[in-house]
C-alpha cells in the first residue's frame, strides 16, 4: 500500500490490537523480576495506572460524544510503560497521574492512537518529572516492599543520579547484564530487556533500526563527552546501562504512531534522541532525560519522512513492520 499521508499512521485495528498485545506481553515479562524481588507492589501499581488510562479514555469518549477506542489496547501499553518509567516505590499515585494526563492532554484531544503529535507515556513522565522530580527518580534499596501506601527507607543513589554527580556507578555496567538495581523498574535485569526488544523484532511488531540508532547515538555522545570517572568506553557502557534509556529506546523510540516510517526517517530520529538524551543528562535539571529527548523529536518525524522520501526519489511503500523502502 502506497503512503498517502505524513501523519503518524497505523494499518488497522486489527493489526494493531495484535502488535499491542505483543507490546503488553513484553512489557509484562519485563515486571517478573522487579516482582519476585520486591513483591506484588509492582503489579498492583501496573493494574491501577492502566485503568485509570482505559477510564480516562471512556470518560474523553462520552464526553467528547466519540467512539471509545480502548480496543485497540494503546492505553493498556500507555499505563504499562509509564509504570515502568519508574521506581517501584514511588508513592502509587504519581503513575496514576501520569496516566491521566498522557489520556486527557496527550492523547486524546487529538484524535487517540496514530494521531496524537506526542507519545503519551513520554507526555505523562515528562509532566511528573516537573511537577514532582523528587519523587519520580527517588528509589528506596531493593526489598520487600508493601502491596500498597508508602514505602519507607533511606533514598539510594541510582546509576543515572551518580552519573549526574560526576560518579562511577556500582555495580559496574557490564554488571547490570544480570543484575537489578535500584532504579527504573523497566530497566530491569538488562538481558531480560534485551529479549524483550528482539521478541519485538521477531514478531514485526517494531523496528530495531530506530532503537539501534538511538543507543548507537547516545553512545557516540558518551564517548565523544563522558561523565564518570574511568575510560571513555567505561563513560559508553554506564550512559547506556543507567536510568530508562534503553527501555525507551525499545518501548518509546520503536513506537509506530509517533516514530517515522521510512527507514532512513527512523535512523535519524533514533540518533537524534540518543544524543539529545545524553546532551539532557549533561545540562538538564534531572537526572533522566531520554522522555524529553523523545517529545522534543516527536515533531521531527513528518518532516524526517518527507525528507526520506525524497532522497529515495519520493517512491514509498509499507511492509509488514511499517518500513517504507
Amino acid at each position: 500500500m502506497g503512503v498517502k499521508s505524513l501523519a503518524p499512521y497505523v494499518r488497522s485495528t486489527h493489526s494493531l490490537r495484535h502488535m499491542m498485545l505483543d507490546v503488553i506481553l513484553a512489557l509484562c515479562v519485563l515486571m517478573i523480576i522487579p516482582v519476585v524481588e520486591t513483591g506484588p507492589r509492582l503489579a498492583v501499581t501496573a493494574a491501577c495506572t492502566v485503568a485509570v488510562c482505559v477510564l480516562c479514555e471512556i470518560v474523553f469518549s462520552l464526553i467528547a460524544r466519540t467512539p471509545i477506542g480502548v480496543n485497540d489496547l494503546s492505553c493498556v501499553v500507555t499505563g504499562l510503560v509509564i509504570t515502568l518509567l519508574m521506581p517501584v516505590n514511588v508513592p502509587q499515585w504519581l503513575p496514576m497521574l501520569a496516566a491521566g494526563f498522557a489520556i486527557l492532554v496527550a492523547k486524546a484531544p487529538f484524535g487517540g492512537t496514530g494521531r496524537a503529535p506526542f507519545n503519551p507515556a513520554a507526555a505523562g513522565m515528562a509532566f511528573v518529572t516537573v511537577c514532582f522530580p523528587g519523587q519520580c527518580f527517588q528509589a528506596l534499596p531493593l526489598e520487600q516492599f508493601p502491596w500498597w501506601g508508602d514505602c519507607q527507607g533511606n533514598p539510594q543513589a541510582t546509576a543515572a543520579a551518580l552519573l549526574q554527580q560526576g560518579m562511577r556507578p556500582e555495580p559496574g555496567g557490564v554488571g547490570r547484564l544480570w543484575n537489578l538495581a535500584a532504579g527504573p523498574a523497566g530497566q530491569t535485569a538488562l538481558l531480560v530487556l534485551l529479549a524483550a526488544g528482539i521478541y519485538l523484532v521477531i514478531r514485526r511488531t517494531a523496528p530495531w533500526d530506530g532503537a539501534a540508532c538511538c543507543l548507537a547515538g547516545a553512545a557516540l555522545a558518551a564517548f565523544l563527552f563522558p561523565r564518570a570517572v574511568g575510560s571513555r568506553w567505561e563513560s559508553v557502557c554506564f550512559e547506556l546501562f543507567a536510568g530508562s534509556l534503553m527501555f525507551c529506546a525499545i518501548f518509546l523510540v520503536g513506537e509506530p504512531s509517533t516514530s517515522p516510517h521510512t527507514r532512513l526517517g527512523r535512523c535519524l530520529y533514533g540518533l537524534g534522541v540518543g544524543a539529545l538524551t545524553i546532551l539532557l543528562r549533561h545540562v538538564g535539571p534531572y537526572e533522566e532525560g531520554v522522555c524529553f529527548a523523545v517529545l522534543l523529536a516527536n515533531p521531527f518525524t513528518p518532516v524526517l519522512d518527507r525528507f526520506a522520501w525524497r532522497i529515495r526519489g519520493g517512491r514509498a511503500r509499507n511492509t509488514e513492520g511499517g518500513e517504507a523502502a
